[in-house]
């Protein structure tokens, strides 16, 4: 992995422990109880970039579409963007310095990635989570109440815009 490199990967939280976002369909045809609450279903992004490293844990219909979709957006226009956690004390901040956005959450040193590949990750993992939902929880994709797909919509013009 290169300075450059970032990978943006999520995660859920099982009471059989963490699931990776490869393992996820197959977690729920083993386990579908856990995964029957959409909107309370635990997890996080991991963000890698330059060998280090950050987790964000919280409810993953809140966070996903925040950080993945909103932040690209706000980023565009300002140079911060800051989400409070649904299920914990957490704020999660993301800020411009020159090229380069800083994540910063508590527990974690402050992580430095390039913006562009940041913000490309970002989308990609909430695309991925978009991909998962939709054969999980199909019902409540086709209600789409948080608005994923359109959110995912503003992200992916703002990146254009930006190129």
């Amino acid at each position: 992995m290169t300075p450059q490199d970032v990978t943006v990967e999520f995660y859920v939280s099982l009471r059989s422990g963490e699931i990776n976002e490869e393992s996820v369909t197959a977690a729920h045809s083993q386990e579908p109880d856990s995964f029957a609450v959409h909107y309370q279903l635990e997890g996080g992004l991991r963000i890698s970039c330059g060998g280090a490293e950050v987790e964000l844990d919280d409810t993953l219909f809140w966070m996903i579409p925040a950080l993945c979709f909103d932040a690209t957006v706000v980023l565009q226009q300002e140079d911060s963007f800051t989400q409070a956690a649904w299920s914990n004390g957490d704020e999660y901040k993301m800020r411009r310095e020159a090229d380069r956005i800083i994540v910063e959450i508590e527990d974690f040193e402050p992580l430095s990635c390039p913006d562009g590949p940041l913000q490309a990750a970002l989308l990609a993992a909430g695309k991925r989570f978009i991909t998962a939902a939709k054969t999980i929880w199909p019902d409540a994709m086709t209600e789409d109440r948080n608005q994923l797909h359109a959110r995912c919509e503003a992200a992916e013009a703002a990146l254009l815009t930006a190129s």
